[in-house]
């Protein structure tokens, strides 16, 4: 078979890590983002789809990177998050100054080593209450990115 083109060594080494975009609605922008990375989509179906999936990422045990549906990715936010040496990390998309961690799921980073540090943190419960229950279930602090998403709130 022959060779169309090189695949640049940064994308290459990120196909090895799995960037999921769970989703409802899933918006262009968001997939196009992201598209060069191969995303692998998942639709939400119900109010408890969100907690299973991560249910199932705890399961396989490897590390991953979530984009939620109505995150557009800038360019450097994936590499940024996969050089990161934090077992943990996110982007900031809120308001300038705010420091709760609340809503920092949009686009996030899940080390093997967080979720084995964290085997039972999720159970079956309602999307909304998947970001109030991390930060008061986790035991090591999340080291946040900056100015690397843009949150799109448009409604479709």
């Amino acid at each position: 078979m022959k060779s169309i083109g090189k695949v640049h060594p940064r994308i290459s080494k990120l196909r090895n890590l799995p960037i999921f975009i769970p989703f409802t609605r899933l918006r262009a922008d968001t997939y196009e983002s992201v598209r060069r990375y191969s995303p692998i989509l998942v639709p939400l179906l119900d109010d408890y789809a969100y907690s299973r999936y991560f249910i199932k990422r705890w399961k396989e045990k490897k590390t991953f990177l979530n984009v939620e549906h109505d995150m557009v990715v800038t360019p450097g936010a994936i590499e940024a998050l996969r050089d990161c040496r934090a077992p943990w990390c996110s982007i900031y998309y809120g308001p300038p100054g705010v420091k709760e961690i609340r809503g920092f799921m949009g686009c996030m980073k899940f080390s093997r080593e967080f979720i084995a540090a964290h085997p039972r943190i999720w159970f079956k419960m309602k999307w909304g209450e998947l970001d109030r229950i991390l930060p008061r279930a986790a035991t090591c602090a999340l080291h946040v990115h900056a100015d690397l998403v843009a949150h799109n709130r448009r409604e479709t």
